[in-house]
């Protein structure tokens, strides 16, 4: 009786399981949808969606008469509909005339604070050498840890803005999670607040002016420990923090506080090929450019990605706007790429370090520094398709093609 009732509840489990991974790709495709102008009025799946529902419901039902009460969790709870109301006043926003054209504010500095540097990398194209050599400088904070990866800045300031943000993922994050405080016990993820709108976090409703005092406040405090920790050290204060950040280019930097960009550059088919070789050695790593779905081509993205990042870094040095490092003189000469660092920042950097010289020496994976490995280490089909596809980006920049 007992291996009867077992199966039959494997079964209903297995069926819960298959509509309720149908059910989450069909609120993917919501999202997607509620993020069109119209999406929020027309909602074309909702007759889907709640047929999909009533489905569950019913295997739920189904499997608690067969094997008693469900057990709490098993089964992911249904995800919140927006009222009328809500719809309706998301809907305002996004069409609302004023909406476009509103001019950006910036976060303004504040006395005190850290000036972030964003080091936009790619991967694989020097960024830890250079970021070491960035938190050599006594005026330059970051988190000490190897590979200088931690980054708070881009946290803290995602975190501020969860409070605006009119778009969460329903499946995983609904009212239901705002019930008590002690459900933060039961896991780390937070949301944006799951309703509209927020008359109490904002004046205006959208929760912009919130998340920026949010944002200021957690700024200050940061800059504040990084500069007591530098007193107490017994060395001077420092005037900026640095990390790491990828697709630069893709940020509105006007909305964000003052902030220094030093840009990366390195033969996209080095970059790769090294990718590659890292891959193997730590197969556990990705450098997020994987395909979403398996089997794809994702060489479509990673040339994507590299076109748009060259197209940005040219712009970059043709409108003089932020330092352009390349990987080949960071590897075959970092002495006089920290001194023209040194300089452009105002700050000191000891360009003879020589943990700096053994970290470049080791990131470097030929006597010329890594340059020009892609016609030794990269499949001749690969590194012809990037050449091909990247042509106009890399002669511009200055490699062959």
């Amino acid at each position: 009786m007992a291996g009867k009732r077992d199966q039959e509840n494997a079964r209903l489990r297995a069926e819960l399981e298959a509509v309720e991974a149908e059910r989450l790709r069909l609120r993917s495709e919501l999202e997607q949808i509620r993020r069109s102008p119209l999406g929020p009025l027309i909602e074309p799946a909702r007759t889907i969606r709640a047929a999909l529902e009533r489905r569950l419901q019913r295997f739920r039902g189904r499997r608690g008469a067969a094997g008693g009460r469900a057990e709490s969790g098993e089964a992911r709870r249904l995800p919140p509909r927006l009222s009328g109301s809500e719809l309706a006043w998301l809907a305002r926003r996004r069409l609302w005339p004023a909406r476009r054209g509103v001019p950006v504010v910036p976060t303004p500095a504040r006395e005190g604070w850290l000036t972030p540097i964003l080091v936009d990398c790619f991967g694989r194209d020097g960024s830890t050498a250079l970021m070491a050599m960035l938190a050599s400088s006594p005026a330059i904070a970051a988190d000490p840890k190897y590979p200088y990866e931690r980054r708070y800045f881009t946290y803290l300031w995602r975190w501020s803005r969860l409070p605006s943000r009119t778009e969460w993922p329903g499946a995983l994050w609904s009212k239901d999670d705002v019930v008590s405080i002690s459900q933060e016990d039961d896991g780390a993820l937070l949301g944006p607040p799951p309703w509209l709108p927020r008359e109490l976090l904002d004046e205006r409703g959208d929760g912009s002016e919130f998340a920026r005092r949010a944002f200021d406040a957690a700024w200050g405090e940061l800059s504040g420990r990084a500069i007591e920790s530098a007193a107490a050290a017994g060395g001077p204060p420092p005037r900026y923090y640095a990390e790491k950040h990828a697709n630069t280019w893709m940020v509105d930097l006007r909305e964000l506080p003052p902030v220094r960009v030093i840009a990366l550059l390195r033969d996209p088919r080095d970059v790769h090929a090294s990718i590659l070789a890292f891959e193997d050695r730590e197969p556990a790593t990705s450098f997020a450019i994987l395909d979403a779905r398996a089997g794809g081509d994702r060489m479509a993205g990673i040339v994507d990605r590299h076109r748009r990042r060259l197209r940005w870094i040219a712009e970059l040095i043709e409108r003089d706007a932020a330092p352009v490092v390349r990987y080949e003189e960071l590897a075959a000469d970092p002495a006089a790429v920290a001194r023209a660092l040194a300089a452009e920042l105002e700050v000191e950097i000891e360009p003879g370090d020589p943990e700096l010289e053994s970290l470049a020496s080791r990131h470097g994976s030929s006597d010329d520094g890594g340059a020009g490995r892609w016609r030794s280490d990269l499949d001749p089909a690969i590194a012809e398709r990037l050449t091909d596809e990247l042509k106009p980006e890399l002669r511009a920049l200055g490699f062959e093609a």
